[in-house]
């Protein structure tokens, strides 16, 4: 539903990139959508496009990256930690469509 909503806000000609597949559902877009406006879908892989980056540029880029994260730049959405013995509930909710982002392990516990 996700994918359907963002397709119809395109412009005619447009792009949409899926690069994670979290419903676990495929994507089911009317043929209107690509006969009629002639809309465009493609996958991206990030692990195979990071393998296929040079080793200088590569390392840029995680360096670019670890700085943003250090400045507070980056944010991702934690939804719950759980300690390592209840690795077991984690892996379940990390596995619920209901999260609202990322579970993650203490691995102190």
């Amino acid at each position: 539903a996700s994918a359907l909503n963002v397709a119809n806000a395109l412009s005619d000609f447009g792009v949409l990139v899926t690069y994670g597949a979290m419903a676990r559902q495929p994507l089911k877009i009317p043929n209107g959508l690509l006969i009629f406006r002639n809309l465009e879908f493609k996958g991206f892989w990030a692990s195979r496009w990071l393998r296929s980056l040079p080793p200088a540029r590569a390392t840029k880029l995680w360096n670019g990256l670890a700085s943003l994260s250090i400045r507070g730049k980056l944010r991702v959405p934690i939804h719950r930690v759980f300690p390592l013995p209840d690795l077991l509930s984690a892996v379940q909710e990390a596995a619920s469509e209901k999260r609202n982002g990322k579970v993650l392990l203490d691995l102190r516990a």
